[in-house]
């Protein structure tokens, strides 16, 4: 059963990041491109009852992530960590609904992130366009990032409901 798993993570992880590095740049809504790895982190910590799983496929992806941006090596993989942690850790202590927990954490994480990454890159992305990002980048970003978690999610359900 575990093995079986692990292909399952593994396949879905390279189609994830394949489908990121493929079409992310075309799915553009209004300036915001989604996080299709980030998402599939924070859903995957969402519904995962062992940490190993979330963890080691956030490093990766987002290792895969730095790799595609080329902007930094290191900042996307931190972040996805910590990210898939405290989805992790905090998914059973603040509601009992799945739905609502996953809009409010990928909602907040994607901020998160998105911030770090921007406070970590503020060299090269200039004060002035700090705030300007701030709403035109990282909000729709993130609203954007929940509908995608809303899909994985769903998909996740359905494919891991047991047959009678």
């Amino acid at each position: 059963m575990r093995f079986e798993k692990d292909i399952k993570y593994a396949i879905l992880a390279f189609l994830v990041g394949t489908m990121e590095a493929a079409f992310g740049k075309y799915i553009r809504i209004f300036g915001a491109v989604p996080m299709l790895t980030f998402s599939f982190c924070i859903v995957c910590a969402a519904r995962e009852n062992e940490i190993s799983y979330p963890m080691i496929l956030s490093a990766i992806l987002g290792a895969v992530s730095d790799i595609l941006y080329g902007h930094g090596f290191g900042t996307y993989t931190v972040a996805f960590s910590f990210a898939a942690f405290y989805t992790f850790k905090l998914k059973d202590a603040i509601f009992v609904s799945k739905w609502l927990f996953l809009l409010i954490d990928v909602f907040c994480m994607t901020v998160l992130v998105q911030l770090f990454y921007m406070i970590l890159h503020l060299g090269d992305i200039g004060m002035n366009n700090f705030f300007k990002a701030l709403w035109s980048i990282i909000l729709p970003t993130a609203v954007y990032n929940i509908a995608v978690s809303c899909l994985f999610y769903y998909i996740g359900e359905k494919v891991s409901q047991k047959r009678r």
